[in-house]
């Protein structure tokens, strides 16, 4: 999946995919640094996307962002992440 905003500061589009088993692209900035903290759910790169794609390709796992997603996006993670907020 390529995420081709600079600007979008969460992306839930990105989880989505993650789920999907889609491994994403995009750019290094906030929101898809966040979410993309391993290189097996997929590749960021400052400046060129084209980059990030290709090497998106060759190391991102479906297997791994299925379960990486299972682990850390639900509604009690988001209900914890709430009230450890307060």
């Amino acid at each position: 999946f390529v995420f081709p905003s600079k600007t979008d500061t969460f992306g839930i589009v990105l989880i989505e995919a993650l789920a999907c088993g889609i491994p994403v692209a995009g750019y290094h900035v906030m929101g898809p640094k966040d979410i993309i903290t391993d290189e097996r759910l997929g590749v960021l790169d400052h400046r060129d996307l084209s980059k990030a794609t290709k090497r998106t390709i060759a190391v991102g796992k479906p297997e791994f962002c299925v379960r990486h997603v299972k682990e850390n996006y639900s509604w009690v993670k988001a209900g914890q992440q709430f009230i450890d907020a307060l």
